[in-house]
């Protein structure tokens, strides 16, 4: 993965599967590894998700140990880093950056410039309605009740 956007997250991430679900409908064509003790957690600092249909993308976003807030999105280009930025920030409402200097803030409508090959509205109607969004530590698996 050659793409890097460094992020500020200060704020407990989104349940991984709205994740995949920002990424996709099709849930069964995303591959995923990461450190979510419970799928529902919002504590995770690791995940890896890519395209097992065509292969047309593939991401990893993770915690890096400094500075304690940092983060980086490292992706297989630079749309799919920031289709995967502007969720995050929407989500956490982190800070992204082009350098991990800190010198080029990307806000929500630069991230959005560099996007044409992903819906966001589709994802974002996509994810507002997902059932990953009343999952819990308790109860992960909404619905199964």
């Amino acid at each position: 993965m050659n793409y890097l956007l460094y992020l500020n997250i200060t704020e407990p991430r989104p349940d991984f599967r709205l994740v995949c679900t920002w990424v996709t409908q099709d849930l069964e064509n995303v591959d995923t590894e990461g450190d979510s003790h419970n799928p529902a957690s919002r504590e995770w600092t690791n995940l890896y998700l890519a395209d097992r249909k065509n292969n047309a993308w593939c991401g990893e976003i993770n915690k890096s140990s400094d500075p304690i807030n940092m983060w980086t999105i490292s992706a297989s280009t630079l749309e799919f880093a920031a289709f995967l930025a502007i969720f995050l920030k929407d989500e956490t409402n982190c800070e992204v950056w082009l350098d991990s200097n800190k010198k080029e803030e990307l806000d929500r409508n630069a991230l959005i410039k560099l996007i044409e090959n992903f819906d966001i509205t589709e994802s974002i109607n996509r994810t507002a309605n997902s059932i990953w969004r009343k999952s819990t530590l308790v109860e992960p698996y909404p619905n199964l009740l």
